[in-house]
């Protein structure tokens, strides 16, 4: 309404009845297919700025981003209400975010979808037009009945009449706001952080990568422990990730002889002159206690599942535990891909109901209430699952 009394008053003071001077359409330009559509934006742009929902935005990007994962207390003095709060919190603020991920995903698949079939139906609606214009260029005779069919004192209508008439023009969508998009403040506020991580995803996706091959050439003057302290930001089960850079980083790192051989762990018998380079010797042990620690975390798993399902005895999971740890480094939390369908310990005694077993993982062991199964079911889903309240 306002932008109408803004038009009609410069219509007024010049004099003239210009296009213009008294199309007022600025809306157009930004993109939007009404005024509505830009004065819903434009709101909700505003409601966004307050000084109340800036503060919750901050609460709720603090809850995704800093704390992604928040356990709960493994003290044997349990949690609190304030800490129950918090966690349940941050976990609620993690669900809207991954189901409103989700609900943008379908409506612009479905938007695609529809643009898709309005395609087809505009080509169906040329190639029609062109076989009636072909036709009636064939002669007098047909052209005459198209011409008598098609006259209003019968009533008829011609096919491509009938066509416009079932299929509607295809309308220019709003770009904003976005399909789908919810008229609450929580969801709008999650909608903004969205929007903002898929600017920072793009931009990231338009820069050129950066090129931190000259470190690794020894030649340039690059010490081997400026490289070592590179390494020790990735895991050692990552360390051969630097080997497939390029063939010239690849052929550079293999060269530092020193490197490799400082960064061999202090419990390994290493030779003073292995007949195979030190980057083989080094790669060549990491894979094979990873494969040595898997097969034994898996006999693991499997000693403790029939266990488990007979009854919630906790003295033998803790002997089978501690047995484990005193031959290798066995993490509670871990879950094999190929026994157990992909359980830890702490769901397989969830879904037993072993709630013994289960208090002892959590507040002696610190085993992880994030760890999913092969259908992607935590813990806690579990026992839910289970109708089991006391777990």
């Amino acid at each position: 309404d306002g932008g109408d009394d803004a038009t009609d008053g410069v219509g007024e003071e010049d004099g003239t009845d210009d296009a213009t001077t008294t199309r007022n359409d600025f809306w157009t330009l930004q993109g939007y297919a009404s005024f509505d559509a830009w004065h819903a934006a434009r709101k909700a742009g505003w409601a966004s700025n307050y000084s109340w929902h800036r503060a919750k935005r901050r609460k709720i990007e603090q809850s995704l981003l800093e704390d992604t994962v928040v356990c709960l207390p493994t003290n044997g003095t349990g949690c609190s209400a304030d800490e129950f709060d918090r966690w349940l919190g941050v976990r609620k603020d993690q669900w809207r975010l991954l189901t409103r991920k989700r609900q943008r995903q379908r409506a612009e698949e479905e938007a695609k979808h529809s643009a898709a079939m309005m395609v087809v139906v505009v080509g169906k609606r040329k190639a029609k037009k062109q076989r009636s214009n072909s036709s009636e260029s064939h002669g007098d005779s047909s052209t005459g009945s198209a011409s008598i069919l098609s006259s209003p004192r019968h009533g008829l209508k011609s096919p491509n009449s009938v066509l416009h008439s079932v299929v509607p023009r295809p309308s220019r969508l709003p770009l904003a706001p976005p399909p789908g998009r919810s008229t609450s403040t929580e969801i709008r506020l999650i909608d903004s952080i969205i929007e903002e991580e898929e600017r920072k995803r793009q931009r990231l996706a338009e820069r050129d990568p950066l090129d931190i091959r000259f470190i690794f050439d020894s030649s340039l003057g690059c010490p081997d422990d400026a490289v070592l302290n590179i390494f020790n930001f990735l895991p050692i089960s990552m360390h051969w990730t630097f080997l497939c850079v390029s063939h010239t980083t690849s052929m550079q790192i293999r060269q530092r002889e020193y490197l490799w051989k400082t960064i061999c762990p202090s419990r390994w018998n290493l030779p003073r002159r292995p007949r195979v380079p030190w980057f083989k010797l080094y790669l060549t042990k990491i894979r094979t206690e990873e494969t040595t620690a898997r097969k034994q975390s898996d006999e693991v798993l499997l000693k403790a599942a029939p266990l488990i399902s007979k009854a919630d005895k906790l003295n033998q999971i803790q002997k089978l535990i501690k047995a484990s740890r005193k031959k290798f480094e066995f993490n509670v939390s871990y879950t094999s891909g190929v026994v157990c369908e992909r359980n830890s310990l702490l769901n397989l005694a969830v879904i037993n109901r072993r709630h013994k077993i289960a208090k002892w993982l959590l507040e002696e062991c610190g085993a992880s209430i994030e760890t999913v199964d092969r259908g992607n079911f935590s813990p806690l889903l579990n026992a839910a699952w289970n109708g089991d309240r006391s777990m």
